[in-house]
């Protein structure tokens, strides 16, 4: 799965929460200006990126190869309120 664009599940307004994202496959590439967007105005959202935590998520399937490029930006920071939640980048190679 090779990714350039933006997926954006961001909640900006007052009230809203971030959402979630999550990008797997085989291997993963998050290349370019690529944009991984799930900040929230109350709360952050979760931002999954070949796997989930330490690859042991039994519903995610794992990546064996996750490359993020030096441009790509992954958010998902509480705008308002402080309370952040999670990004994972994961694959079974390391």
């Amino acid at each position: 799965m090779v990714n350039s664009g933006t997926l954006d599940a961001s909640g900006v307004n007052p009230g809203e929460s971030g959402g979630e994202i999550t990008v797997t496959g085989e291997k993963v590439k998050l290349v370019h200006y690529s944009e991984l967007l799930a900040s929230g105005f109350n709360r952050g959202g979760k931002v999954r990126i070949g796997g989930g935590l330490k690859g042991k998520n039994p519903e995610i399937s794992n990546a064996k190869h996750t490359y993020v490029g030096k441009d790509a930006v992954v958010e998902a920071d509480a705008l308002r309120m402080d309370f952040s939640r999670a990004d994972v980048v994961w694959d079974d190679a390391y």
